[in-house]
């Protein structure tokens, strides 16, 4: 998943998004798409003040 909105490249193959290619068009697609990945946001090791969110 981290690959599509070009957080890692690919170790092979190909991976488009819109018909652009990830490895090319990188900039551009990362200004036409959002990820949200569903991993905790909250820093654990500051306190709830502390927390941007």
């Amino acid at each position: 998943m981290r690959i599509l909105p070009t957080q890692i490249r690919p170790t092979s193959g190909q991976a488009y998004i819109f018909g652009l290619d990830t490895i090319r068009n990188g900039q551009e697609i990362r200004r036409i798409i959002g990820y949200v990945p569903q991993e905790t946001s909250v820093w654990l090791d500051i306190s709830g003040y502390e927390n941007p969110y």
